[in-house]
């Protein structure tokens, strides 16, 4: 048994979730723009303090690692890092396409979905995606594109798309409401896999997963 706290920051989300290995225990979200400063460690401790566990307890932490908002990212990753500091807690980095296609699995095999599509908004008409197979394993690396051209993708109604930014992609494909928002409980399920095959990041050199140089918009 590992306890594992799981965050999400790479969107407007700003969430903390418990997990037993990958039984979610508890989870906090909100949907708030620009809150992640100063709401991550209030959810972290309110949590905790809900199911009677302190810092003591956790084995791991695992964090949305990217793509997608680099404000987002970077206040994650830097709380993380106090967080752990000097602290026997391990960290995991998810990538965050991977964990809402692990997340979609279940879906994707029960309608015969050719493959999962996961979709991050970036801005404006720009999009991060990646695809993966019905059982969540990359068969592309993650790129960034725009709506028009994501939409003539060949064979995309054979797809499940999933992520935050599937919402831009209405009535295409197979979409299923509750995988396209970005929640803690899609990192702490991937996070638990990642811990098992003992995939593990130093926290000193953890970089989250930017993709593009960040450009003010």
């Amino acid at each position: 048994m590992a306890l594992q706290l799981a965050y999400e920051t790479s969107g407007s989300t700003c969430g903390v979730s418990l997990h037993d290995d990958d039984n979610l225990i508890a989870e906090y979200s909100l949907y708030i723009k620009n809150i992640h400063d100063s709401a991550l460690a209030e959810l972290t401790n309110h949590l905790l303090h809900t199911i009677g566990k302190s810092a003591d307890d956790i084995d791991f932490v695992s964090i949305s690692a990217g793509p997608g908002s680099f404000t987002g990212l970077r206040i994650g990753y830097s709380f993380l890092k106090g967080f752990i500091f000097h602290t026997k807690i391990q960290l995991v980095s998810v990538p965050t396409l991977h964990s809402v296609a692990y997340a979609a699995t279940e879906f994707a095999q029960s309608t015969d979905a050719l493959s999962i599509l996961s979709i991050v908004h970036s801005h404006k008409d720009v999009f991060y995606e990646q695809n993966f197979n019905i059982f969540a394993q990359p068969i592309g690396d993650v790129k960034l594109t725009n709506q028009e051209t994501l939409s003539s993708t060949p064979e995309i109604h054979s797809m499940v798309l999933c992520g935050p930014g599937a919402l831009h992609f209405q009535n295409i494909g197979k979409q299923l409401s509750g995988l396209n928002r970005l929640t803690p409980r899609f990192i702490g399920k991937l996070g638990a896999l990642y811990f098992a095959n003992d995939t593990i990041t130093d926290p000193i050199s953890a970089e989250p997963l930017y993709v593009q140089a960040f450009t003010p918009h």
